[in-house]
């Protein structure tokens, strides 16, 4: 009985495969015939000096912004591609995790990278390293309503206090040749 039951079993396995291949074939047909990007008809905008090509704008996201992404979202009509939250000290020590999501293609542009800082000399600090890299803006992430980040006065926790809103973006505009959003 096992033996016929484990031959069964092999069996039905052996079919679920079968039927898998003939899926992602017949998925790998459809998506190279996939008709070109959508363009956006509503005309693009301007942030400082840099130019958005369409409206449609890639939202930054912790786990999904890596560079393969972005290229993708641009593909499909992002005038905007960003980095996901970056935490001044982990750039500044050189995390290794972050290093490797911080390089990226000409195709990505015009690419913004998103800091979560509270102290305005490490979030400067990180703002110009990142520039230097070349990305075109700078957003100061005020809407992340984690609760180990509001812990740390940082992300939607700092908009409890105008006052050092005001000293962090004022310090950030000061020392940035390139745009600053919020």
């Amino acid at each position: 009985r096992r033996r016929r039951r484990d031959g069964l079993f092999e069996q039905l396995v052996e079919r679920a495969l079968r039927q898998s291949r003939t899926r992602v074939r017949s998925l790998l047909v459809s998506t190279a015939t996939l008709p070109p990007p959508p363009r956006f008809a509503e005309p693009g905008f301007k942030i400082g000096a840099v130019r958005v090509p369409t409206r449609a704008l890639m939202a930054p996201m912790m786990g999904y912004n890596e560079p393969a992404m972005r290229r993708i979202f641009r593909r499909f009509g992002s005038g905007l591609a960003r980095t996901e939250m970056i935490k001044p000290e982990k750039l500044l020590r050189r995390d290794p995790q972050l290093l490797r999501e911080l390089p990226f293609e000409q195709d990505e542009r015009p690419l913004g990278a998103q800091i979560c800082g509270r102290e305005p000399g490490p979030a400067v600090a990180a703002a110009l390293d990142l520039r230097h890299r070349g990305y075109d803006l700078i957003d100061l992430n005020m809407g992340w309503p984690l609760k180990k980040e509001g812990a740390r006065g940082r992300g939607a926790q700092l908009l409890r206090e105008p006052d050092k809103v005001r000293e962090l973006v004022t310090a950030l505009v000061q020392a940035l040749d390139c745009p600053v959003t919020v």
